[in-house]
């Protein structure tokens, strides 16, 4: 291996979670080992992770991280990894109680707050480093014992870093893991009038060592086909002109419709076309609805998604990969909060010590309350929504290190120095792992199905009648739970905290259960009070009245009695109701069902707003018309087999169909074949679909 040994520039890691939560330590050597033994550079003294752990590697002008055994947990940006090139602000994890921040920018540190209710942290003096050093190393060092075969030794370096904490037990691998393909390398733009190329990108100048060119991909909901193009000329065209560099040939995009700018390296998404001042359909980004003659700017992220389109027909999505090589999924932000103070608030209104700003977080909720002889205790002010500490209800409870702390969407894990606070409202990820479920003389209902949906996705179970749709999705939601199998939210036993993570769930029924002889907005007021915390104003709750009728598109029918609304509009106020504490999940049953095709079609364009907005959508349907809005489709056979889990254009494509209606026959058993729907499930289970869809992201 080649190793270039003077690491450049300044290069630090910052504990997040774990025994070294908020501490952070330089890197200044090519090759700096991690694990659990003190003849490790970086000594992590958690049980989950291994002795000889990982490593960060200076190699031949990137960092890399590699774990050290195939048996050892490592992931980058939530992601498992083997060997990985690491960059400016990606997440590592080792184990399941550690991660840290890997930091290779000047400055590009997040500032430490002082701890709460004490002073502020010592500032470097003029010219020095903004990294903190690492402390002085405490305990003494004993002697490496040899590592496990096939493991290389790393003795003869002193340490740069012991703690000793416990941290929270592991959590098992449960499927074996292929590794994921690199990005495919595209051909760059064609020449455009009046557009340069970006400098900065010429002959990798500009470029991390490693990074490609950012690039969008742009795809629809009605063709198979993705076309990903690289944004590297200072100025991109986009819209359905021949003349623009990227051409989008669908009815719904103008024929100028948007641009994308460099200003230096950094992108920036212009709408509308500067030649045009206005577009059709506008933008769509994260639900909200940019008319076609609203200014529009953004400066372009990891993650980020638009699309155009409109309720009626086509909808184009343009994804942005930011050319890292790193997983364009959000990544949650982690805040670590100092402790210090003799008593600290949690809650929803302002005047909080730590402001927790969500529908199900009462006004004070609760506070932490520093107790003799040092640590703190968790005590619930009688909120709404509860307090729990692994998964347990709390109201008044001694905390220790490792406890993790629930309230509304926010979890937040005690260190003992520090609480780390992780955001979920937007972020709520669903594993099934082998759920099976039997029921009356032994009829299969459900037959070990695995499947994965990440969030913010809008998923669709769909198959033929007595397939197991909707014993599957009440698995998923534990209204009926599976009799085998796991179900995991955000990597929790959802069957075991199912108190904790009730409030970030809405269920909206196949038949509406609004009262009828109340208006839309009497309904909503009524259903507010019943779901928002007890200390919720009238004026906050017609804030938020207004809110989720603005959501689903019915402010206008605020004053009509719930009787005098059609079929789709009762559904809409369903939906707004369960809107109300704003859950992180929603399950719909047959949200569609009694609707004509243009109606299914509008209340489909809705459910992808949601879930662009930051909900995780599942909903179990028959109409599978509009079913190409949906990021997955997963598709029953009777008995409750997979048939197929995946993107919707590549189902057709999978079964060799040329619609839905087609693989739902095709799905059927017959008199000559009454096995057919195991022999789609085995099919399905040994194709590269499955790899890809279930196994890879399972693990």
């Amino acid at each position: 291996m080649d190793v270039v040994n003077s690491p450049p520039g300044l290069v630090s890691i910052q504990f997040l979670t774990g025994p070294l939560a908020g501490t952070t330590i330089q890197i200044n050597k090519p090759i700096t080992t991690l694990g659990r033994e003190p003849g490790n550079d970086i000594v992590i003294s958690d049980p989950t992770v291994s002795r000889h752990h990982a490593r960060l590697v200076w190699q031949n002008g990137t960092w890399n991280i590699e774990k050290l055994s195939s048996q050892n947990m490592l992931t980058v940006n939530q992601r498992d990894a083997q060997q990985e090139t690491v960059r400016d602000r990606d997440t590592i994890g080792l184990g399941t109680g550690t991660t840290f921040l890997f930091l290779t920018r000047a400055g590009a540190q997040p500032a430490t707050p002082p701890p709460i209710g004490g002073q502020p942290a010592a500032q470097p003096a003029p010219g020095q480093p903004s990294f903190q050093e690492p402390p002085p190393m405490y305990g003494a060092q004993q002697p490496a014992p040899p590592p496990p075969p096939g493991q290389p030794s790393f003795q003869g370096q002193p340490p740069m870093y012991i703690a000793r904490q416990p941290a929270p037990p592991s959590v098992p691998n449960y499927l074996p893991t292929e590794a994921a393909p690199r990005p495919q390398v595209v051909p760059p733009l064609p020449g455009g009038a009046g557009t340069d190329r970006i400098p900065g990108y010429q002959m990798g100048a500009g470029v991390a060592p490693g990074q490609s060119v950012p690039s969008l991909e742009v795809s629809s909901n009605v063709h198979h086909e993705q076309h990903t193009y690289p944004l590297n000329k200072q100025v991109v065209n986009i819209g359905r002109d021949p003349s623009n560099d990227i051409v989008i040939s669908e009815p719904t995009v103008s024929g100028f419709h948007a641009q994308i700018v460099y200003d230096g390296n950094q992108p920036y998404i212009i709408h509308p076309h500067p030649t045009r001042g206005k577009t059709l359909n506008g933008l769509l980004y994260q639900g909200r609805h940019i008319r076609g003659d609203e200014p529009f700017r953004k400066a372009l992220e990891r993650g980020d998604i638009f699309r155009i389109g409109d309720e009626h027909g086509t909808l184009v999505t343009l994804t942005y990969n930011d050319g890292s090589g790193a997983s364009q999924d959000i990544v949650p932000e982690i805040h670590p909060i100092p402790l210090g103070a003799p008593v600290i608030t949690l809650g929803r209104l302002p005047d909080n010590t730590v402001v927790l700003n969500h529908a199900q977080v009462s006004g004070y909720h609760a506070r932490l309350e520093q107790i003799q002889g040092g640590g703190y205790r968790i005590v619930d002010l009688g909120s709404t929504n509860h307090v729990y500490v692994n998964a347990q209800r709390a109201t008044n409870r001694a905390l220790t290190p490792g406890d993790a702390i629930r309230i509304g969407p926010f979890k937040l894990t005690y260190t003992g120095t520090q609480l780390t606070q992780h955001d979920e409202s937007q972020s709520i990820r669903i594993d099934a792992l082998h759920l099976k479920k039997v029921g009356n003389r032994s009829t299969v209902l459900i037959n070990d199905i695995s499947i994965t949906m990440p969030p913010r996705k809008f998923v669709a179970l769909v198959g033929g009648s007595g397939a197991g749709k909707s014993t599957l999705m009440d698995a998923l939601n534990g209204l009926r739970p599976a009799q085998q199998g796991l179900v995991l939210y955000n990597g929790q036993d959802y069957y075991r905290h199912l108190a904790a993570f009730s409030t970030q769930l809405g269920y909206v029924p196949q038949d509406d259960i609004i009262h009828r002889d109340l208006s839309v907005e009497r309904a909503l007021y009524y259903a507010a009070r019943l779901r928002l915390p007890d200390d919720f104003t009238n004026a906050q709750i017609k804030q938020r009245i207004d809110e989720v009728l603005d959501d689903v598109e019915m402010k206008h029918r605020r004053k009509l009695l719930v009787s005098q609304l059609s079929g789709g509009q009762r559904k809409r106020v369903s939906i707004a109701l369960e809107l109300l504490a704003n859950p992180s999940v929603f399950f719909l049953d047959e949200p569609t069902s009694g609707l004509d095709p243009g109606l299914d079609r509008k209340m489909m364009f809705l459910l992808r707003k949601l879930a662009d907005k930051g909900h995780t959508i599942v909903l179990v349907t028959h109409a599978t018309n509009n079913i190409n809005t949906c990021d997955y489709i997963c598709f029953l056979a009777q008995g409750g087999r997979l048939a197929y889990f995946g993107p919707p254009n590549e189902a057709k494509t999978y079964f060799g169909k040329t619609d839905f209606a087609e693989i739902y026959s095709a799905l059927e058993p017959t008199e000559e074949n009454p096995n057919i729907p195991l022999q789609a499930e085995d099919r399905f289970k040994a194709s590269p679909e499955y790899q890809k869809y279930v196994v890879a992201p399972l693990n």
